[in-house]
């Protein structure tokens, strides 16, 4: 994703959450540094039930947080999840997460009543 944000192109970066921790330092080194806007959409953030402790997105706040120039987006609803990845997708000056939950929305119909 770091590559192609470099050639102008505007990547996102789909992965698990707890994924996400394993490649720390290529998100410090390849996107931050270069302050590259690299999107990086991180599901299953937070305790996700069924699919065990291997898999709670717990931490990315904490250890995503610290770096430089990257902005964070914890959307509340589904309708803040699409105004977040319409916001990342229109950001082109640098780093950016939008992370979400694992489960089912209420659907925008019932969140607009």
């Amino acid at each position: 994703s770091a590559a192609m944000a470099a050639e102008g192109l505007k990547p996102f970066c789909c992965i698990y959450s707890t994924f996400m921790q394993r490649g720390y330092d290529q998100v410090v080194h390849d996107v931050a540094i270069q302050n590259l806007p690299v999107r990086m959409i991180l599901d299953r953030a937070g305790f996700v039930g069924n699919d065990g402790a291997t898999h709670h997105g717990c931490y990315d706040l904490a250890y995503l947080s610290c770096i430089p120039k990257l902005r964070i987006m914890a959307p509340s609803d589904e309708l803040e999840l699409r105004n977040a990845i319409v916001t990342a997708h229109g950001m082109d000056d640098g780093p950016s997460v939008v992370r979400y939950p694992r489960g089912t929305g209420y659907g925008l119909e019932k969140l607009n009543e």
